[in-house]
């Protein structure tokens, strides 16, 4: 058996978690999330973990195409990861919050005093 075949496992701590379909989100606002890093440890072959750097693995959760208002528990996905690999994700799951988007109006008051058009 040649040291190539055997499984080795390489772990991933902090990888920023992304946010995909947030153009479902007219009028609302990604307000929270359980957490924005996860960690991934991933099992393969010697030869492939060795040139696999973080920058390849790439987590992510998918929201829903029709968001409304609430929590949802989604799970964390991966890109980057090749199919012949086992990969497990900590945590598996996220959970986002959705709220109206928040606006406001203020009122301004106008500034008496010098005005320097050099700027």
């Amino acid at each position: 058996m040649s040291v190539e075949s055997i499984n080795f496992e390489k772990t991933y701590s902090g990888l920023t978690l992304g946010i995909h379909g947030t153009e479902t989100l007219e009028g609302l606002s990604l307000s929270g999330l359980t957490t924005s890093t996860v960690e991934i440890t991933i099992t393969g072959e010697k030869k492939q973990l060795e040139g696999m750097g973080s920058e390849w693995v790439k987590p992510y959760v998918d929201l829903p195409e029709t968001v409304a208002k609430g929590q949802y528990t989604l799970p964390v996905k991966l890109d980057g990861i090749p199919d012949n690999m086992n990969v497990s994700v900590y945590p598996h799951k996220v959970t986002v919050l959705i709220e109206d988007t928040d606006t406001r109006e203020v009122p301004l008051t106008r500034v008496a005093g010098s005005h320097d058009d050099s700027l």
